[in-house]
């Protein structure tokens, strides 16, 4: 998912070339674009480093208290709900392009070029973090859960949730476009909506599949939002997006 995430990016970075924006000249944009590919990628090289655990290691884990909140995050995995969640990532990639009807075509060019941006920014503080937390997922503390996936190093990448901050920064992405280009306040309050519902959702769901924390999800949930509606703002004239 992640390296899916990356590529899209990639390509959106040439499909965009020539994308105009509001606050920056042309120059700077690019430069903002050529900086921001090998950071996603760094981010991605500090979580390629993290290491499997041992049994041994897992079995020391185990032992450890967990705080109230997040001892009740501890479920077998489920696939089910793992793969619904893939589903509704997914479709939050597609989000942003619910805006295109209410833009010109210029708009709807630097619309692409902030979606790479947003794609960059997310993709890159979510490996880093994971790369630096080394945090062990939820299923690593379940009795049932199959050796090969315990010594498995995704199961020691957990916070935070990528699939959470991923569907959070796309739906506020294409919320804050959303509102900065319709001129309907129905189809504002129902971008605000879908925004808030559809990364919860996502959320819900990485605790269900065993794969993630309360608080993998909340900061997961938070770094998107903050991603998908600073993007814009960053970007904007009058900073009144939102």
């Amino acid at each position: 998912m992640c390296r899916f995430l990356l590529v899209l990016s990639l390509l959106l970075s040439f499909a965009s070339a020539e994308a105009q924006f509001t606050r920056y000249s042309k120059g700077t944009r690019n430069s903002m674009t050529l900086i921001g590919m090998p950071l996603a990628l760094s981010g991605q090289l500090t979580q390629g480093r993290v290491t499997p655990l041992t049994m041994e290691e897992i079995a020391k884990l185990r032992e450890r208290e967990f705080n109230r909140f997040d001892r009740w995050s501890i479920h077998p995995i489920n696939y089910k709900a793992d793969k619904i969640s893939d589903f509704f990532v997914l479709t939050s990639l597609a989000l942003p392009a619910t805006a295109i009807p209410a833009m010109n075509t210029d708009q709807a060019v630097n619309g692409m070029h902030l979606y790479l941006q947003a794609a960059m920014a997310n993709y890159f503080l979510m490996t880093f973090t994971k790369g630096l937390a080394h945090r062990p997922r939820p299923y690593v503390f379940e009795g049932s859960t199959p050796r090969d996936i315990l010594t498995d190093r995704e199961a020691t990448i957990s916070f935070y949730s990528g699939h959470t901050s991923t569907a959070s920064t796309f739906s506020f992405l294409a919320a804050s476009l959303i509102q900065q280009y319709s001129g309907s306040q129905t189809i504002r309050t129902l971008g605000w909506a879908t925004a808030i519902a559809v990364p919860a959702v996502v959320g819900y769901l990485r605790i269900r599949a065993g794969k993630h924390w309360y608080t993998d999800v909340l900061v997961g949930y938070a770094s998107g939002a903050m991603i998908g509606m600073g993007i814009p703002l960053l970007h904007s004239n009058d900073r009144k997006l939102i």
